[in-house]
């Protein structure tokens, strides 16, 4: 049986002749109808057709339904079939279905394997189910599709459990994951053997920008397949292969494609503003501009001694077109067998420094305790306010409205709410809140502006902190995409810097020393720059003049300070006679290194600075939720001096 019919436009004869000679089936109902159809159902789909049902190897009850969607929009449209499929399964006596999506217009089209969670066997309507998706059509990358779908077309004995394997997103999360650090190794060993000076021969650095510029890529792919990249009259029509024509030369002819494709696209194509020239780039066509600082160029970026040769490239646009990029998130009971940030967000955790020298991967929580944890911190933190508390616990829980609800107290809580992961990683449960926290307001407001909500939650809500400087750039990353997922034309996004921050979020003080005891006019300076973090935020700000001034309060705070500590020596350099002195000279020389980064860069990973960084949400009573996954290690693996500060502090 061929699979052609997945690269192409829906056609309803060519399905059925899949469906028939795969799965063994004699009698095709060739009928569209809408009758059991509620309101509510019709809001999304027109009409449907149940096509048919067979009984499987291990005696389950497989039905096959198509859905003719109302929405033309079939890449973006995820929400509404799953309310509509328990009943039609209940109706025609099956136990799990698969669906095929279309509308006459599109292109593009679904297909979903739909599981049940069954309690003792029984299936009703409140019953809980899982819809696993390919997305396929004319220009749809489908060879994750094509590969899983033989599998079922090769059996003799089709079996759920076998379905199951067909559409999981594990093993294609695997198989991406395996692609995406063979791509970052093959990228650091070039790196590494060219030696180049601006990477001081230091491999940390060298798989920091390797992140980066994968991560810069990988962005780019999210950006396409929303049709925003060499876009021609409107936002939404632009090129879904942008960026390998771009490698093919179709839009600008070329010697290295870094130094004369790449760095347009980064560092100007989405880092300028040209709003007032309609966002017109040269030979891409309408390019977005993003601000938010993910294309902002830095010192590596700048080094013209690095060169990077086409080949590499050509190796990772071949293996990412393999793929189908998504920028719908998955939930707990809706999974699209695709890339999506939260896919993104674990290659990324595994690849984070530790994680990737230990060999042992992240400690990734499932995204089911994800979910859980932030409904629970959510419904514990409306409850106390909450006249009718079981009205609360329907609406944060099963995601209904009930009439006595206080929907405005409940607004405005929620308005107030301050979130904090002090080991934030790529984001999983901040993300998490933000979905949550989305889908409370839609159901309190049908009118809802969601980008706008998004925005001010992200803004005057979410914070986070990490050590490690990838993590960081990763969660930012995700929290853009969050923005984008839902704009039917770009804007520029806010800016995140001081608000998911690099930092050691469990100490405050170096050696017991607090850089920011007993300092005269100290007030004053917080205030200040409280109020400069927060117009940081705004898209439109002037970001250069904004560090210019961050960066001159912050040289007042800590450059005396660190003179004070860089001036002191030891008395004696004889460890064993004057090793006290010695003792004191290191921490001197720490403390004045640590001072340093906070006075020139804004921030050390070896401390926080709360009551700088945070001063109002500490001033209003701290943070209302403090959620995250905290890193997994043993004692022994932690460095002794830290480990020392650690037992001093707590």
């Amino acid at each position: 049986m061929s699979l052609a019919l997945l690269k192409e436009e829906y056609s309803q004869e060519k399905f059925e002749s899949f469906i028939k000679e795969t799965f063994k089936i004699e009698e095709i109902d060739t009928r569209f109808k809408s009758d059991g159809l509620n309101q509510n159902h019709l809001e999304h789909i027109d009409a449907y057709k149940f096509i048919g049902r067979t009984r499987l190897s291990d005696k389950s009850r497989l039905g096959f339904f198509v859905f003719k969607s109302k929405n033309k929009n079939i890449e973006k449209k995820r929400v509404g079939f799953n309310a509509i499929i328990p009943s039609l399964t209940q109706k025609h006596i099956i136990t799990h279905a698969l669906v095929a999506i279309f509308h006459p217009e599109s292109k593009v089209w679904r297909l979903s394997y739909v599981a049940f969670d069954t309690k003792d066997g029984k299936q009703t309507l409140n019953t809980s189910i899982k819809r696993y998706t390919y997305e396929l059509g004319a220009g749809i990358p489908i060879k994750t599709a094509q590969n899983q779908l033989q599998l079922i077309v090769d059996s003799d004995k089709i079996s759920k459990k076998i379905l199951e394997e067909v559409f999981s997103v594990e093993k294609l999360n695997d198989r991406f994951f395996a692609d995406y650090k063979r791509l970052f190794e093959k990228l650091n060993a070039y790196l590494s053997e060219n030696n180049f000076a601006n990477f001081e021969r230091d491999n940390a650095n060298i798989r920091g920008f390797s992140k980066k510029l994968l991560g810069r890529i990988t962005f780019l792919y999210f950006l396409q397949k929303k049709g925003w990249l060499g876009a021609k009259k409107s936002w939404g029509d632009g090129d879904r292969r942008f960026l390998s024509k771009c490698f093919e030369g179709k839009y600008k002819k070329y010697d290295n494609f870094y130094d004369d494709i790449l760095k347009d696209i980064f560092f100007k194509a989405l880092n300028d503003d040209r709003r007032e020239s309609d966002n017109l780039f040269k030979e891409f066509g309408k390019m977005p501009y993003l601000n938010g600082g993910l294309f902002s160029a830095d010192g590596m970026d700048n080094d013209e001694r690095l060169h990077i040769e086409n080949t590499i490239f050509e190796n990772i646009i071949n293996t990412f077109d393999q793929y189908n990029f998504t920028i719908i998130e998955d939930t707990p009971h809706e999974s699209e067998v695709a890339i999506d940030p939260e896919m993104l967000g674990k290659v990324f955790e595994n690849l984070l420094e530790e994680n990737y020298k230990s060999g042992k991967g992240a400690f990734y929580t499932p995204r089911e305790i994800v979910h859980y944890m932030c409904k629970e911190s959510i419904y514990e933190y409306l409850l106390p306010d909450a006249l009718n508390k079981e009205a609360v616990r329907k609406l944060v829980f099963e995601g209904e409205l009930d009439p006595t609800i206080e929907r405005q107290k409940i607004k405005e809580k929620i308005e107030a709410i301050k979130i904090l992961d002090p080991a934030i990683g790529s984001g999983a449960f901040p993300m998490g809140l933000l979905g949550e926290l989305i889908h409370i307001l839609q159901l309190l407001d049908e009118n809802l502006d969601v980008v706008q909500a998004k925005i001010d939650i992200i803004q005057n809500s979410i914070y986070g902190i990490d050590i490690d400087p990838s993590a960081v750039e990763i969660a930012q990353l995700r929290f853009w995409l969050s923005i984008v997922v839902d704009e039917k034309k770009p804007r520029a996004l806010p800016n995140l810097d001081f608000k998911i921050m690099i930092g050691n979020s469990l100490l405050e003080t170096i050696h017991g020393n607090d850089p920011l005891k007993n300092r005269r006019g100290l007030d004053d300076k917080l205030n200040d720059l409280n109020q400069l973090f927060n117009s940081f935020y705004d898209p439109d700000a002037d970001k250069n003049q904004l560090r210019e001034k961050i960066s001159q309060i912050l040289q007042g705070i800590f450059k005396p300070l660190s003179k004070r500590y860089s001036t002191q020596a030891p008395l004696n350099t004889d460890a064993k006679k004057h090793k006290k002195d010695l003792d004191n000279a290191f921490k001197a020389k720490d403390i004045d290194n640590i001072l340093k980064a906070l006075s020139h860069k804004g921030f050390s990973n070896q401390i926080f600075l709360y009551k700088l960084f945070f001063k109002d949400i500490l001033k209003s009573g701290g943070f209302n939720i403090i959620i995250g996954n905290p890193p997994y290690l043993r004692v022994q693996g932690i460095d002794k001096e830290v480990s020392k500060q650690y037992k001093n502090h707590f």
